[in-house]
């Protein structure tokens, strides 16, 4: 990380600067501008390494001088170069202090992304994080809480893209075990959750295996495949391609991707209203539909009833939406 290490990433006059050049550049090109691309070494959103700091810092004389201590850490790590750093203490230390759930670096988290909260809302740009650095390939996410139920209307959603270089070997397969385990949803922030997403098959979270992420514009109307919602044009389709096989000696790429759509809220938040209706209508119609196909399996009296009560209903609910 930068700046101060195990205090900091980035001093406060740091962040103010780089925020203030965003802004400055949002306001040169007013509307034009649609998404804002945040590299971070280190994801911002992954499951917290379920070792404690102040233990693992006790423990740095003992592991100088003790090598069945150093190979065990160093098989959690999933280290091949060792588990103590020149300075005698664990590199799994150095992670756990790299990462942003550090709790040296929980306050400065919460700082950037309220920032990026408010930029985005701001000015209706969607933020997206891409990162590396912990050797496996995962999508995570911030979203409103309780959920937005259009992503295309959340300023909270970000998506976070992890993609490490392709190069790297992945950890062993018990360590991505261990934190798929503990990789659970959390709402510290209280009206933001953030999560990793269950994007691979299985419903696993990260694939330790080696990858690159492919990124392209969706120029025209498209169905988001996480969700089965409409999405207007403009969004980033980001796929991550994935080697299968054992390293150096693939047999094959599978590929898995999530989409970051345009944010329809802000300056764009009447957009945003009528793109909500319109999902609206979508959904009401598909609601009667099913329930008048059920409606036509039932036999007799009851089997008519329930397809005009729900034709009646959704023709209400309809024109309610419609005056909203």
């Amino acid at each position: 990380m930068l700046g101060d290490g195990a205090v900091q990433v980035l001093p406060p006059p740091a962040w103010d600067m780089l925020l203030h050049e965003v802004t400055r550049r949002l306001d040169a090109r007013p509307g034009a501008i649609q998404h804002l691309l945040v590299l971070l070494p280190v994801p911002i959103v992954y499951p917290k390494i379920p070792v404690s700091e102040s233990i693992l810092s006790s423990m740095s004389g003992a592991m100088a001088r003790s090598k069945p201590m150093r190979d065990a850490v160093g098989k959690l790590a999933g280290s091949t170069s060792g588990a103590v750093s020149v300075f005698n203490e664990p590199d799994l230390l150095d992670d756990l202090l790299d990462h942003w759930t550090s709790g040296d670096h929980v306050q400065e988290r919460q700082m950037l992304v309220r920032r990026l909260q408010a930029l985005a809302n701001n000015y209706s740009i969607r933020v997206t994080f891409m990162s590396g650095d912990v050797h496996v390939g995962a999508f995570g996410c911030f979203q409103a809480h309780p959920k937005q139920h259009l992503r295309v209307i959340d300023p909270k959603y970000m998506l976070q893209v992890i993609s490490s270089a392709i190069g790297n070997e992945p950890p062993p397969g018990g360590v991505i075990s261990l934190l798929e385990s503990t990789s659970m949803a959390t709402t510290a922030m209280g009206d933001t959750l953030d999560k990793m997403i269950r994007a691979f098959p299985e419903r696993k979270k990260l694939k330790g295996a080696r990858n690159y992420c492919e990124i392209v514009p969706l120029l025209g109307a498209h169905t988001d495949t996480a969700t089965g919602a409409s999405q207007p044009p403009g969004g980033l389709a980001f796929t991550l391609r994935v080697e299968m096989g054992n390293p150096g000696a693939p047999t094959g790429i599978e590929t898995c991707s999530q989409v970051a759509p345009v944010l329809l809220a802000g300056p764009r938040a009447a957009e945003g209203s009528q793109y909500a209706i319109s999902q609206s209508h979508v959904a009401v119609g598909k609601a009667s539909g099913v329930a008048g196909q059920i409606g036509a399996m039932i036999p007799g009296e009851a089997g008519q009833q329930l397809q005009q009560g729900m034709k009646t209903m959704g023709h209400k609910l309809a024109n309610f939406l419609g005056r909203i």
